[in-house]
């Protein structure tokens, strides 16, 4: 009866060697793939912020000055702001490609409560209405532009004039949006019901609105876009 070769010590220090090299190997594969997929991800989110931000600045530049938000009223606001929404008339449709004017509502989806254990974070939305004609009860159809979003806010630009009224500081600078503010329409003349106080909070006595810019919180990155109301000087 033959017995079995036992290895030498010469060949445990051979095969040790070769898996310890494998092992090596194996690990700096997994590393290098793991570092081109956090790359890959990183690249695609800069790459959804910016088709954001230009969706946004579209939209924004394609806004129809004459048209008011409600259309029905006959006159009334080109562009609402509020401390969640952002709301105005566009001659360029992104859902409703047969529609001449869509009504756009920017949307600040975040949670009123936080659940213990779990991060603070809520949602950016586009929506989209073909009807402007009356309250935004008709089809719409929505986008979520931000996900993860840990903190978000609209602001408006106060100049000296604005701030003496409004009751706020001296210096010009932006404030976050507490109450309605608005763009009338371009063919909406003062009449005989225009404000005569700016600060009003609601309606079409909101005070008006001359800039105004979203700044959001996105997987630790801050993200600004502004849009000017009034024309610049």
């Amino acid at each position: 009866m033959r017995r079995a070769r036992a290895m030498t010590l010469l060949e445990v220090v051979v095969a040790t060697a070769a898996l310890a090299a494998v092992g090596t190997l194996v690990a700096a594969l997994w590393a290098q793939t793991r570092d081109w997929t956090l790359e890959n991800a990183g690249h695609h989110r800069r790459l959804r912020v910016e088709r954001a931000l230009t969706l946004l600045d579209d939209q924004w530049r394609a806004r129809a000055r004459s048209a008011p938000i409600d259309r029905a009223r006959g006159r009334g606001a080109a562009v609402a702001l509020a401390p969640e929404t952002l709301e105005f008339v566009s001659t360029t449709p992104i859902f409703y490609r047969e529609s001449p004017l869509v009504r756009v509502t920017v949307r600040l989806e975040m949670p009123r409560v936080q659940t213990v254990g779990q991060a603070r974070t809520g949602r950016i939305v586009y929506t989209e209405s073909p009807d402007v004609g009356g309250p935004a009860s008709g089809t719409s159809r929505s986008v979520a532009l931000f996900e993860d979003v840990e903190e978000a806010r609209f602001e408006r630009w106060l100049d000296e004039r604005d701030a003496a009224r409004a009751d706020g500081p001296a210096e010009p600078g932006w404030r976050e949006v507490r109450g309605r503010v608005i763009e009338r329409a371009a063919d909406d003349g003062p009449g005989d019901d225009a404000p005569a106080e700016p600060s009003a909070p609601a309606g079409d006595d909101a005070p008006a609105l001359r800039a105004g810019r979203l700044v959001a919180r996105v997987n630790g990155d801050t993200i600004v876009w502004q849009f000017l109301a009034a024309p610049s000087r």
